[in-house]
């Protein structure tokens, strides 16, 4: 995936630690075989090359990937999509209007629960796993260290997601701070997670990289939001569909989804020195 993986477990054998690293990492190379658009031999690359109407087996794993995406692309009424992967291609390479006519949409794809197999009504539409895919690798990591028989872990993906197993050791909270992007020393804001979930998502106009799915476009302006709840794979979720959505537009989504703690931060730039400010929250 590309990414910095840090795994941190107290108290435990040299031996277990490397023994535990070496079955993680295998697990996340299993997860890349499968999740990537850029290895060309990984099975969302692969499936991205369909013709139209074309239909494809998919691996047991990618199934269930691909349908919790679906479901979870109804729970936050659209602004979690998977299937815009031409859209944000556009965006990313340096496009603007083509974007809002690339390929995409759940309405696009034929995903069939009976036979396993998934069709495209055109050519060119593209999975696009990267608002969910560290969540999903997380969420691995914690059957891997469960099955280890470890209580107490902190796993950072990348520094933007993040896992916690348990208090620490001597059972205060992992305090897990949000960095302000503008002054690296500082923390904006610190979630006190016994165990759970962080997922952090950002918004920068001068390299675009998330898209509103409704109206197909980067939003504006630099922004970031973080999630704190129970599951990796939601913290990903709603970092990304609620930082594309307006304020007023969240708490229908944030309805699906109990026990999230959510915070936003906005930057401005008004003739003097970078500063961040919070200007939404939820459940804090």
């Amino acid at each position: 995936m590309n990414t910095r993986f840090s795994l941190v477990v107290p108290n435990i054998s040299a031996e277990s630690g490397e023994s535990l690293a070496i079955d993680i990492g295998r697990r996340l190379v299993q997860d890349e075989c499968v999740m990537s658009r850029f290895d060309p031999d990984a099975e969302v690359a692969t499936i991205n090359r369909l013709p139209a109407r074309r239909r494809l087996p998919l691996s047991d794993r990618l199934f269930a990937i691909l349908s919790d995406c679906r479901a979870h692309w109804i729970r936050t009424h659209g602004a979690f999509d998977v299937t815009l992967g031409a859209t944000n291609d556009n965006w990313r390479s340096g496009g603007r209007g083509p974007g809002a006519s690339a390929p995409g949409g759940w309405d696009q794809v034929d995903l069939d629960a009976d036979r396993r197999t998934i069709a495209f009504a055109q050519a060119g539409v593209r999975i696009d796993l990267g608002g969910v895919g560290k969540g999903i690798a997380l969420q691995g990591v914690a059957g891997r260290i469960a099955a280890a028989g470890i209580d107490h872990a902190f796993v950072s993906f990348g520094d933007s997601s993040i896992l916690i197993i348990g208090p620490q050791p001597g059972g205060a909270a992992w305090r897990i701070g949000i960095r302000d992007e503008g002054e690296p020393a500082a923390s904006l804001h610190a979630f006190d997670l016994y165990g759970g979930s962080v997922s952090t998502s950002g918004i920068d106009p001068i390299r675009p990289h998330l898209i509103e799915p409704t109206a197909r476009r980067a939003p504006r302006g630099w922004r970031m939001l973080s999630v704190a709840c129970a599951c990796p794979v939601e913290a990903e979720v709603l970092s990304t569909a609620l930082i594309v959505r307006p304020a007023k537009e969240r708490a229908a989504i944030l309805a699906n989804y109990p026990s999230v703690q959510a915070v936003e931060f906005r930057r401005r730039t008004e003739g003097g020195p970078v500063a961040a400010k919070k200007v939404w929250f939820h459940g804090i």
